[in-house]
């Protein structure tokens, strides 16, 4: 059967045109040329699609730029936020000058936290060839390799003093006060009487908001005004005292509206301050503001937010971009955008205001109430200063675990006297310590029986003071319980022994039950300096040290009435990174439980006695 082809009679010759092997007509011509062509820009299309997904964002600048341009002769900046947009701009008119010259952009400029751009240099990827961080203090924790060298610190491009912002109900009442006493305003607000048992937390004067210690340079820095000022008003008790003074700051979150964040407080409670850099400050003045705040500046000085121009490429080329950038951000240029984000210069010289513009920040408008002078600039920078104001603000906010070992048995045999006052001295210790604990400290009791068989006895577990237990009361009123009834104790304990083995079967029980924080095993003893070692003294130092670990740490603390310490309890103390304190007097013991957040900060036995 033979299929013919549509439109052609029957029997008629093929047509050698629309046939099978026919030769392609003027139309079939032009469409199959008209469809090559697209074919090929498609491919264009896509191989520079595809060389553009391999380059990233660069390569279509390269395209732009010319062959001769390549994206990894740029000198990479990270600026923290606060300056960024000023040197975005001044690398902008560099890179524009260049390229009229015929040359290649030299500069990509992006914005990174300073906290987060640190950690890329702990770990050694990711790095910017020049990082311009908030404050000095980031670079004295970064590699040693790196570090810059002592006495050589890299050139600031900017400044920023700390200032304190308040309501502005808040600001009526209180400004004279922080205008005089400046960073001496803020403390823990301890009082007490000479007796201890009268000891009682009053209410700070002033909660302070400031931006996170261990993610801010003006964290750090408020932190160590706060602890010079502390090092210069207190004579003893320094640790415990700037310990209490950090209690009494919260985080401020980045991006938050200043009057949202200060809430204001009644006449009789504490007004909140936040100490912010003067350019934030302004920022919110510039802006609608949730609720009007008011600006206090220290009069005894302040410190400053320098922004140092830190360069960690060593190429020759590197160093050259990098010394015209540097130049070009301290030059006029530079001055007028820093103004314009409400950074001082480097010089800390308090510029005029800028002529309101689409290009300038509202804030620009504010340098008119700035002081005329600026502020008598605080050095606090030290080597090693910010890494161990950061470690303290870490271990503030850790949670506290105490297990106390009362050793009743330590009283003189046959002295009913001694044993009275040992076991009131004891308890009222503890009493005073409770009542200044913070809430979340998880506290229990145990006694030494002196008894061979069972040398310890457990009172209270240990539980968090604002824990109730199903019966409605709270762990803070067992504990206060279980003393009054240790403190009425009469019959002495049947020997003197059993203590180390307390001791080690509180430090397996504290193991078992480790937390999250700081874990101290507390020992009470009325034991003298003089007290001899048990007969399985040896044997208990080694099994502590055995047992310690750095990473789970369990510590020993002894307090000792009287005399002194006993010489075991110290060892035992030193094999577990604990430490022991003498109390020779109610006043020693008040230093000690003022507050416990002294342990807190430091566990270290030079803090101690």
């Amino acid at each position: 059967m033979v299929v013919e082809a549509p439109g052609r009679a029957p029997g008629a010759a093929p047509n050698p045109f629309t046939g099978p092997g026919s030769l392609p007509g003027p139309g079939a011509l032009a469409s199959r040329r008209l469809r090559r062509s697209r074919d090929r820009l498609t491919l264009a299309v896509a191989a520079a699609l595809g060389l553009g997904l391999l380059l990233g964002g660069g390569g279509w600048v390269v395209a732009v730029r010319g062959p001769s341009c390549d994206p990894a002769a740029l000198l990479t900046v990270t600026a923290d936020p606060a300056v960024a947009p000023a040197v975005t701009a001044v690398a902008a008119s560099l890179n524009q000058a260049r390229r009229k010259a015929g040359r290649c952009a030299a500069v990509k400029v992006s914005a990174g936290r300073s906290g987060e751009t640190a950690a890329l240099f702990r770990t050694g990827r990711g790095t910017p060839d020049v990082w311009i961080p908030d404050s000095s203090l980031w670079l004295d924790m970064l590699p040693r390799a790196i570090r810059p060298a002592a006495g050589r610190p890299p050139a600031s491009v900017a400044s920023s003093p700390l200032v304190f912002v308040l309501t502005t109900a808040d600001a009526r009442r209180h400004r004279s006060e922080l205008d005089r006493r400046a960073w001496a305003a803020f403390g823990p607000g301890v009082a007490a009487d000479r007796v201890f048992h009268a000891a009682r937390a009053a209410t700070p004067r002033y909660l302070l908001r400031v931006p996170d210690p261990s993610r801010t340079g003006t964290g750090m820095l408020t932190l160590l005004a706060l602890e010079s000022t502390v090092h210069a008003t207190t004579a003893r008790g320094v640790t415990a005292r700037f310990a209490a003074t950090m209690r009494t700051v919260r985080t401020l979150p980045d991006g938050t509206d200043l009057g949202a964040a200060l809430t204001g407080v009644g006449e009789d409670g504490p007004a909140e301050v936040a100490v912010v850099p003067e350019h934030r400050a302004w920022r919110h003045t510039g802006t609608r503001a949730v609720r009007p705040v008011e600006t206090v500046y220290p009069a005894r000085g302040a410190p400053y937010l320098d922004f140092p121009f830190f360069v960690a490429a060593r190429g020759a080329a590197d160093g050259r971009t990098a010394a015209a950038l540097l130049a070009e951000l301290r030059g006029a240029d530079g001055t007028a955008q820093l103004r314009r984000v409400g950074l001082r210069s480097a010089a800390r010289t308090a510029p005029a205001p800028a002529r309101p513009g689409e290009d300038a920040h509202p804030v620009a408008a504010a340098w008119e109430r700035a002081p005329a002078r600026a502020p008598r600039a605080l050095e606090l920078a030290r080597p090693g200063a910010a890494a161990r104001v950061r470690e303290s603000w870490r271990r503030i906010g850790q949670n506290l675990r105490v297990l106390a070992v009362i050793d009743r048995a330590g009283a003189p045999p046959g002295d009913a006297r001694a044993r009275a006052e040992g076991l009131e001295a004891m308890t009222g210790a503890l009493d005073t310590g409770l009542t200044l604990m913070a809430p979340n400290t998880a506290f229990g009791i145990w006694e030494v029986t002196g008894r061979r068989r069972a040398p310890h006895r457990p009172l209270v577990p240990v539980r968090r003071l604002s824990d109730r237990i199903p019966s409605g009361v709270t762990q803070f009123y067992r504990l206060d319980r279980a003393l009054d009834r240790l403190r009425n104790r009469t019959r002495p304990a049947p020997s003197r022994r059993g203590l180390n083995a307390a001791v080690l079967a509180a430090h397996r029980q504290m193991e078992r039950e480790y937390g999250d924080g700081l874990n101290v095993v507390l020992v009470f003893t009325t034991r003298g300096g003089r007290e001899p070692l048990e007969p399985d003294h040896a044997a208990a130092v080694r099994s502590l040290s055995r047992s310690f670990r750095y990473d789970r740490a369990v510590s020993v603390v002894v307090v000792g009435f009287g005399d002194g310490v006993p010489p075991g309890l110290r060892q035992l103390a030193r094999a577990t990174d604990g430490g022991a304190y003498h109390i020779s007097s109610p006043d020693r013991l008040l230093d000690l439980f003022k507050t416990s957040d002294g342990l807190r900060v430091c566990d270290d036995p030079r803090c101690s006695d």
